[in-house]
């Protein structure tokens, strides 16, 4: 089967997508056993903050126009944002269409424009896939976005990991150098939290304006001492409490690499001095190298 694939990542907010050629059949998968003796002749450096970093990342910017591959080709690929923007780009040539999709929203203006001999395939949580193991009492009960952000992660890097996914919700994911899924954490994401803060507290004065409206906007500066207005006490509390809250696990899980997605990974693995461990698109990188098997 020729043609192009489209990866759809439908999370509780944003829609993103990666329309990417087809991988050939023919080329080989490399194997997460040799990934990881490799990974274990890398050396690794820590930041100021004692977080390890894995030398071989790269930066965003460099991942840009690049798709990870299994048999690590690189391969040209478009990204972006919302259905309309991947309405205007040319779809005849779709051959695939693979979906992680976690609400409700209706995707039928987009798969009505697939070509009819495109093959529709949704992705699912598994038990385990590649070497990741799934340790939820019910293993269909791990969201599969959370299920493919560690398949992206464990197949790219794999090793002892702390996975944050900062987006709507934060969710924190702990994984043992085996693969195992050790369980994680579920809380409110920065915007959510603020948003409940106020929604549910009497009193408290928050001037919102253009600026506070966007988590990446709010927190252009990040600044961590006392604030003295009630935004800058709500904001600095709130960014604080998921600082914390890494921080402590980082110091109960201390030989294990530290890694970011979502939304606002970028902020707080930057807050956290480890922006080099921020990978934008994981679920889409899991739904890439998910085995439908």
């Amino acid at each position: 089967m020729k043609g192009q694939q489209l990866l759809l990542d439908v999370g509780n907010s944003r829609i993103k997508w990666r329309l990417q050629e087809l991988p050939s059949a023919s080329k080989k998968t490399t194997c997460t056993e040799d990934i990881q003796k490799e990974d274990k002749r890398k050396s690794n450096t820590r930041s100021r903050t004692g977080y390890r970093i894995n030398q071989k990342h790269k930066t965003q910017q460099q991942l840009t126009n690049i798709s990870h591959s299994t048999d690590q080709d690189m391969a040209p690929k478009l990204e972006g944002v919302g259905l309309e923007e991947l309405l205007k780009q040319p779809l005849q040539g779709i051959a695939e269409c693979r979906i992680s999709q976690v609400n409700d929203e209706t995707l039928e203006p987009l798969l009505s424009s697939l070509p009819k001999k495109t093959q529709v395939r949704y992705a699912k949580t598994q038990s385990q896939s590649q070497g990741l193991r799934n340790r939820y009492k019910n293993p269909k009960r791990l969201g599969v976005d959370r299920w493919l952000g560690m398949l992206g992660l464990w197949i790219q890097h794999p090793g002892a990991s702390i996975l944050v996914d900062a987006g709507t919700a934060l969710t924190i994911e702990i994984i043992d150098h085996q693969g195992t899924h050790q369980g994680g954490y579920i809380m409110p994401g920065l915007g959510m939290q603020r948003s409940l803060l106020l929604n549910n507290t009497a009193h408290i004065e928050y001037q919102q304006s253009s600026e506070t409206k966007n988590t990446k906007t709010l927190f252009k500066v990040i600044r961590l001492d006392p604030g003295r207005s009630s935004e800058e006490c709500i904001d600095r509390g709130i960014l604080l409490s998921q600082l914390t809250t890494i921080e402590y696990l980082l110091k109960t899980f201390s030989d294990y690499h530290l890694w970011f997605t979502g939304g606002d990974g970028a902020l707080l693995a930057k807050a956290l001095d480890c922006s080099e461990n921020y990978l934008e698109h994981l679920v889409l990188d899991g739904l890439q190298y998910y085995s439908y098997r």
